[in-house]
């Protein structure tokens, strides 16, 4: 009978390439603009949301027009004009808040910072 899941060598060989990829990608950010990759998603993704807030009609959060955002990592591009620029158009945000055993809550980004925890079924919404 064949057993399954990784044993022995299998997992260091496993954990030894998650390692080499982690280095690589640390490598492709370090010679990337993050700041120019994030400026290009904000104008994609604004893009994206208004032709679809054009075939419903409104871009604003009354209507219905929420983003989900996350503070990104050093080697992701920064999503701060994206985040910026879909507020100043009216479109809700919504940023995770990382709890206890990884859940994530949700808060309404605003420039004056996260408003207060709206619960793990906020998402639900988006």
């Amino acid at each position: 009978m064949r057993r399954h899941g990784a044993t022995g060598g299998a997992v260091a060989n496993k954990r030894e390439r998650r390692s080499e990829l982690r280095a690589r990608r640390r490598e492709i950010a370090a010679r990337r603009d993050l700041a120019a990759d994030g400026e290009r998603l904000a104008e994609r993704a604004l893009t994206v949301i208004e032709e679809y807030a054009r075939a419903g009609g409104d871009l604003t959060a009354e209507q219905g027009i929420t983003i989900t955002a996350y503070e990104p990592l050093p080697v992701e591009p920064d999503v701060s004009a994206l985040v910026r620029r879909a507020y100043d158009l009216g479109v809700r945000v919504l940023m995770p808040i990382t709890l206890p055993g990884f859940d994530l809550d949700w808060a309404e980004w605003s420039p004056d910072g996260l408003g207060r925890p709206l619960g793990l079924d906020a998402i639900a919404e988006v």
